[in-house]
């Protein structure tokens, strides 16, 4: 698809949907085989907090689209402490150019397939491309509501796309219930296998309120040479 043809939708972004969160306990010597990890960040990597996210927003700025993103934990990045998406799939190409280029979120394009297998779960499978899908999960979830909010997360998120820095203080809210993650594979030449760990809590939030506001650019030390840098290795990340 032409760029040109691409909708065009400049921050501040209001998102509502549904989905659900998986929070990790990651150590920080993981960071030795995550080849995922942001290049410019990874000798800034500290463990952590870290998530697994399979969004299906009903509205966003550039309309209806599903998501799956990981955030491999807590970076500490010059004076900042903060998250970082290191691998983020979209249904919607227009997610895909304006995520890049509003937030520097290094987001790509991918097929979803949600099917509802009970009355309390859902399948859902992520595929790139041509062949099977990258990413497979059973997911369940209780009845119980209780109160989300970002400011459990009070750091922000700061990603490096380009050369340059884009720092996120995203809020919102929600309803969510325990979930649980019956399933789930995944093929670890294309999205981070963490199917070894057991995660410390699962949510499905239905419906949640999220905003992203415009992101304040940061300016990072040699900034040239980290530009020439990043454009050599193009991030570590697929490319659409």
């Amino acid at each position: 698809m032409d760029s040109k043809d691409i909708q065009m939708a400049e921050a501040p972004w209001k998102l509502r949907g549904k989905g659900y969160m998986f929070l990790y306990n990651f150590p920080k010597d993981w960071s030795k085989k995550a080849n995922f990890l942001p290049v410019e960040m990874r000798g800034e990597y500290q463990g952590g907090l870290g998530t697994l996210m399979l969004v299906d927003y009903a509205t966003s700025n550039v309309g209806p689209y599903q998501e799956l993103l990981f955030i491999p934990g807590r970076f500490s990045w010059m004076k900042y402490r903060c998250y970082a998406i290191s691998r983020i799939w979209v249904s919607s190409m227009a997610s895909v150019i304006n995520g890049r280029k509003n937030w520097g979120i290094p987001k790509n394009l991918a097929n979803f397939n949600i099917e509802k297998t009970g009355s309390r779960q859902e399948s859902w499978s992520v595929q790139s491309g041509e062949g099977a899908p990258f990413l497979k999960a059973d997911l369940s979830y209780g009845i119980l509501p209780l109160p989300i909010h970002t400011a459990f997360l009070p750091f922000p998120l700061l990603q490096a796309w380009q050369g340059d820095h884009f720092l996120t203080k995203f809020s919102g809210y929600g309803v969510g219930r325990l979930a649980k993650l019956e399933s789930l594979r995944i093929d670890d030449t294309i999205f981070p296998d963490i199917t070894p760990k057991k995660p410390l809590l699962g949510l499905r939030v239905d419906p949640f309120h999220i905003q992203f506001p415009v992101a304040h650019m940061i300016q990072a030390p040699e900034k040239s040479q980290s530009h020439q840098r990043l454009k050599s290795v193009g991030m570590g990340l697929p490319e659409s």
